[in-house]
């Protein structure tokens, strides 16, 4: 066997790979033959620290019959919330504080800002839900109703002073 293919090998036994359960494949790593420099290498490990923040997860929300549900940081964070129950009337879906928002963002995400999508699935019976702001310094822009059946698309930016949750749209199930 040549040395260069021996070194081949080796470098791909010991290369690292990132696997994650949302995409049908995964994230390869550097392709073999490719020499990567040090910013590359870098820019993998990042990748590697926060492939966490691009892992969608779905949170099943029941409120039952109550009209206000507040939302935890964890679920807040969950990126689907499928809120589901048979209220009475309309429901107020309150965000967490700005505090609680701030003390559930993972380590690995930055302190100093960050955006991410907010997508809320209405799964209740008959109802309207509202998203509304959890206190001072936590602000939903533009509309917040989500009829029956609906989805809505809200993109959240979080820093150490504000939340702000822009609606980006909505559409039907």
């Amino acid at each position: 066997m040549r040395l260069k293919t021996l070194a081949h090998l080796i470098r791909s036994f010991f290369r690292m790979g990132v696997n994650t359960t949302s995409f049908l494949g995964s994230i390869q790593p550097v392709p073999g033959g490719m020499v990567a420099d040090a910013f590359a290498m870098y820019g993998l490990i990042g990748l590697m620290a926060n492939i966490e923040a691009i892992d969608f997860d779905l949170v099943a929300v029941a409120g039952g019959t109550s009209v206000s549900v507040t939302l935890t940081g964890a679920q807040f964070f969950s990126n689907i919330i499928d809120f589901s129950g048979s209220p009475g009337g309309g429901v107020a879906l309150n965000t967490p504080t700005l505090a609680q928002i701030i003390a559930a963002l993972p380590p690995s995400y930055p302190t100093n800002g960050y955006n991410f999508p907010l997508i809320v699935i209405n799964d209740s019976s008959g109802q309207t839900v509202t998203l509304t702001s959890g206190g001072t310094g936590v602000t939903v822009v533009g509309t917040a109703t989500i009829l029956t059946a609906t989805v809505r698309l809200f993109l959240v930016s979080v820093t150490p002073t504000a939340v702000n949750i822009v609606n980006c749209g909505g559409w039907s199930l």
